[in-house]
């Protein structure tokens, strides 16, 4: 158990490999931060995430009835293995789990109505999917690897009012295009499904389209030029940087993924070509790319 810490003390922390035995155990992270490998035995084992606390790492669950939960701003980045048990990820509060998915056929994930967020890394499947009223449900869009958006859910997705799509960007390539997003054995309240203007990377817009049968799908297209709000000397340069940054996929996903129109201008700003003596220095773009 790692539990908040007495006033004016700093976060705790584990670093290194966690290892249960046979029996039913439980891993508590309160608060601060385990960064390391946990293996449970084959009982019924929980891993229970509350307060500020984040992992990250390897939590490799072993055949039993499984329980992965956060709550609080907890935060889970590392992967859940779960053995292909009848097992279960629960958000509540402003948790987020944003790992990776493995063994997961089985799972039951359940985002309580409030705005947590399931945001699994890569491509999942799952066993069912309930999102409460204002849940998050965010997805990675990567143009050379589309099915990696995909959540597929072998039984039952149920959403709630309110809840809203995420976008994210990944890779190096630009992400306009269709994706489909989620597929489900059954689906219940997808019209409860939105996406809002926060939720979308600056540069584009995103729109939900009706493909087929129980499946969500979302339309991604890119802004024009003169939609970005740029002045004149970002205007000029930016299909330039916008090149550039194509060739270094962290660079492009960092940039091409920022949220808010001002603070995606002022990356656009530090990537302007340097002027002296009124030429344009823009053969060394690429490198100062790489540097931000």
């Amino acid at each position: 158990r790692q539990v908040a810490p007495a006033a004016g003390a700093g976060a705790p922390s584990i670093a290194g490999a966690i290892v249960f035995g046979a029996g039913s155990d439980t891993l508590e992270i309160g608060a601060g931060s385990v960064a390391g490998n946990v293996a449970f035995g084959l009982g019924s084992n929980r891993m229970t995430m509350t307060g500020a606390g984040t992992y990250s790492g390897v939590a490799t669950f072993g055949s039993g009835a499984d329980t992965l939960s956060l709550d609080g701003t907890a935060r889970f980045d590392g992967t859940a293995d779960f053995g292909g048990g009848a097992d279960q990820l629960q958000i509540a509060g402003k948790g987020v789990f944003a790992g990776k998915l493995v063994n997961a056929g089985n799972l039951a994930v359940s985002v309580a109505a409030g705005g947590g967020t399931f945001s699994p890394s890569g491509a999942a499947t799952i066993g069912s999917l309930t999102l409460g009223d204002q849940a998050v449900l965010s997805v990675a869009l990567d143009k050379a690897n589309p099915a990696n958006s995909l959540i597929q859910v072998n039984g039952a997705t149920t959403i709630g009012t309110g809840s809203k799509l995420a976008l994210r960007v990944t890779g190096g390539a630009d992400v306009a295009g269709r994706y489909v997003v989620l597929r489900s054995g059954t689906l219940t309240g997808a019209s409860n499904l939105g996406i809002s203007l926060e939720a979308v990377p600056f540069l584009y817009k995103g729109a939900l389209a009706v493909t087929q049968p129980n499946e969500i799908a979302v339309d991604v297209v890119r802004k024009a030029k003169g939609e970005l709000g740029f002045n004149a000397a970002q205007f000029s340069a930016f299909d330039a940087i916008d090149t550039a940054i194509g060739k270094d996929a962290k660079v492009a996903a960092a940039v091409r993924g920022i949220y808010a129109g001002e603070e995606f201008r002022a990356a656009v700003d530090q990537l302007l070509p340097n002027y002296a003596g009124g030429v344009f220095e823009s053969v060394t773009l690429g490198s100062r790319v790489a540097a931000q």
